[in-house]
């Protein structure tokens, strides 16, 4: 089991608990963001599409031991 923390650039959901074999996409799916759209990051790493099919075990554990899933929220000019 491990530690994970959802949300986005500016709004973060509190940690869950989830088996290590979950896939990012599962997750992501799961909390509504759009996988097909997003740019995301785990622990500070930006993600490829490939790499959400991957489980959590596939990366290398945080040294804080938390694993933070984040869809990167992009300011856009109204101008």
């Amino acid at each position: 089991m491990i530690k994970v923390i959802t949300g986005d650039t500016i709004n973060r959901d509190e940690e869950e608990i989830l088996p290590a074999n979950t896939t990012l996409r599962s997750v992501l799916d799961r909390k509504g963001y759009s996988s097909a759209t997003g740019t995301f990051m785990l622990n500070n790493t930006f993600l490829t599409s490939a790499d959400l099919d991957k489980t959590f075990k596939d990366f290398p554990e945080p040294p804080s031991g938390v694993y933070k899933l984040l869809d990167v929220v992009k300011a856009r000019n109204a101008a």
